[in-house]
């Protein structure tokens, strides 16, 4: 007997996803990571945002930065 799987639950994983990012919670693109300096900084892979590593396992939008000495 086939078991039968709703298109709506095969869409669950990404429309968690795409309300995570909604509240700020990232995940990276793994191929579009790099070192900048101060952190790692990357792209979501469901949004495509920039993001930047706060913690071990905590991703945020990149806010840009503004300040005397920046340009």
């Amino acid at each position: 007997m086939k078991s039968i799987v709703l298109p709506s639950l095969q869409l669950l994983p990404f429309r968690l996803q795409t309300l995570r990012c909604r509240f700020d919670h990232h995940r990276p693109e793994l191929g579009t990571v790099f070192w900048d300096g101060l952190c790692y900084v990357g792209q979501c892979v469901q949004c495509g945002t920039g993001i930047r590593r706060m913690s071990k396992t905590r991703w945020l939008r990149d806010e840009p930065q503004s300040g005397p000495g920046l340009a």
